[in-house]
């Protein structure tokens, strides 16, 4: 709707102007690629909704009159809020702040504000086990650090964290601590309490335990499976029915054709799939996999329009194809899990009846290698394949498993 003569469009660069501009008139020159994006957006009016009802155009508004840059760790030193993490990805779809994983980067706040009300002891130990083990060997992984790496770093810290209140219970500490006291932390406690492995073991190496340590838990076998008649109908939906979301047919086709985790589906680029010769691969490492035409055409229409985001889609290469909330960061697995469920389609069952099958029928270094799996996994699964693979199956003809079950 136009007002005073002026189109939609005008009207939104006037707001902007008077949301972002100093005394004289000038929009800051930091500003001006966000404020160019704003302005050229496809629906000039959910931009001006936007700056009337966000928190974050308020609080964007705010750091511009302050006259100082306005950096990641102008950011940082905010509250934590959606409106401040909404506000940084789009000053950096904008160009406006360097992309950075921030998975990884709210770590370190996380962990200093953990340890604020913990007895000043336990504090030091965990700011040490926290910043200089876990967090710096997160910085040295090749890949980013996903959503499920932060929430198992967080966990580690907690479960240190009761571990040493356990042990000041037991009047006991980490000078005075033996291999029976963690086997009877281990044989009191949930299975969560084995991911004090790594703590006992930065422990050891640091002299402030001796010969002290928990064992690795070993991986539960996979018991939800598809017979081969479910796993096909189920793959051929993906691929032809047209009334499941496109994202979820992709999504799902690539786990029940080649066991990819949902978790690593949900974190393919754009850049991973590529064209030669008429052909289409997906990269998975440093492996190609040749994909079939009718799979090939879902994913090079990802990722999807987003008619109701008011910027303008990023063009990276390295784009995600299965974007979140935030273009940058991938939708959260277990929520891409559950659409594919209620669509009648099994991820669980999908994924581990086509792992199986590939690693009955290959190698288990060439299954590492094709699929970027660690050799470990793909060896246990060679494993699973020859012992239980063809009894299983039998078995379960007559009774397939329900597609909600949470069994592996």
């Amino acid at each position: 709707m136009a007002a005073r003569g002026l189109c939609s469009r005008c009207l939104t660069n006037e707001q902007l102007h008077t949301l972002f501009a100093d005394p004289d008139g000038i929009i800051p020159t930091q500003l001006q690629p966000l404020i160019d994006g704003l302005v050229n957006a496809r629906d000039p009016r959910s931009v001006s909704v936007w700056l009337g009802e966000s928190g974050a155009a308020a609080m964007l508004a705010q750091l511009a009159h302050s006259g100082e840059p306005i950096t990641h760790a102008t950011l940082d030193a905010l509250s934590p809020s959606r409106s401040a993490d909404y506000l940084r990805e789009i000053l950096v779809r904008t160009e406006i702040l360097e992309p950075r994983n921030e998975y990884l980067e709210r770590l370190a706040p996380w962990i200093d504000h953990y340890l604020t009300d913990i007895p000043a002891e336990h504090a030091r130990l965990l700011r040490a086990y926290g910043h200089w083990h876990l967090l710096h060997r997160a910085r040295r992984r090749q890949r980013p650090l996903p959503r499920s790496g932060a929430e198992r770093t967080r966990r580690r810290v907690r479960i240190a964290h009761e571990f040493l209140a356990w042990l000041d219970s037991q009047q006991h500490s980490l000078a005075t601590l033996r291999q029976d006291h963690v086997d009877a932390w281990l044989a009191n406690g949930s299975a969560r309490h084995y991911e004090i492995r790594p703590f006992l073991h930065w422990a050891n190496q640091r002299g402030l335990t001796t010969d002290v340590s928990a064992p690795a838990r070993k991986p539960a076998q996979p018991s939800v499976f598809l017979d081969e008649d479910e796993q096909l109908t189920q793959l051929h939906r993906c691929l032809t029915d047209t009334s499941i979301d496109i994202d979820l047919r992709a999504g799902g086709a690539l786990m029940l054709l080649y066991g990819i985790y949902v978790t690593r589906v949900v974190a393919i680029t754009r850049d991973q799939v590529c064209e030669r010769s008429g052909q289409h691969y997906l990269t998975l490492a440093d492996h190609e996999l040749m994909l079939p035409p009718s799979l090939a055409e879902l994913l090079i229409q990802l990722p999807c329009a987003r008619p109701r985001s008011t910027l303008p889609e990023p063009a990276s290469p390295t784009r995600l194809l299965f974007p979140g909330r935030t273009p940058t960061r991938p939708v959260d697995a277990a929520l891409f899990g559950k659409r594919l469920i209620r669509h009648g389609i099994n991820p669980r069952g999908g994924r581990n009846t086509a792992f199986i099958r590939l690693a009955a029928e290959l190698p288990a270094s060439v299954t590492a290698d094709l699929l970027a799996v660690d050799i470990a996994t793909a060896t246990r699964w060679a494993t699973y394949a020859k012992r239980d693979w063809h009894t299983y199956l039998a078995q379960r003809q007559s009774a397939p498993p329900p597609l909600a079950s949470t069994e592996r």
